[in-house]
């Protein structure tokens, strides 16, 4: 796993470089040719950038716990067996709003809903 963990860092710091070009290339090509951009406007770009790289992260992390949950969990009123969905919903995370898929269940019996734990 240690390699595996290793390759995985070095590959992040490689796209991470790949994308702090691509995203100095976009925000050169959004100003007039020749004018230089002030300081802010350089850090206000990256800062977004960095906001929708988390958002997307926090996403697709999301899907993954979602997809790795039974399909079925217990009801924590009466304890009876419930099938669970995956229902999309929006929430407010530090870097704003961000759509995440989460398991939710129902239960027939209690006329309840509720999110398993991972």
């Amino acid at each position: 796993m240690d390699g595996e963990h290793t390759a995985l860092k070095e590959g992040f710091e490689s796209l991470l470089q790949e994308l702090a070009s691509v995203g100095e290339r976009l925000q050169r090509s959004e100003r007039p040719a020749g004018e230089a951009p002030h300081y802010s406007q350089i850090e206000g770009f990256a800062h977004e950038m960095g906001r929708r790289l988390s958002q997307a992260i926090q996403r697709d992390a999301a899907l993954e716990i979602a997809g790795s949950t039974s399909r079925q969990d217990t009801c924590p009123d009466c304890g009876r067996t419930c099938a669970l969905e995956r229902k999309e919903r929006t929430i407010q995370s530090v870097d704003g709003p961000t759509e995440i898929s989460e398991p939710v269940g129902h239960c027939p019996h209690c006329q309840r809903s509720f999110f398993p734990s991972a």
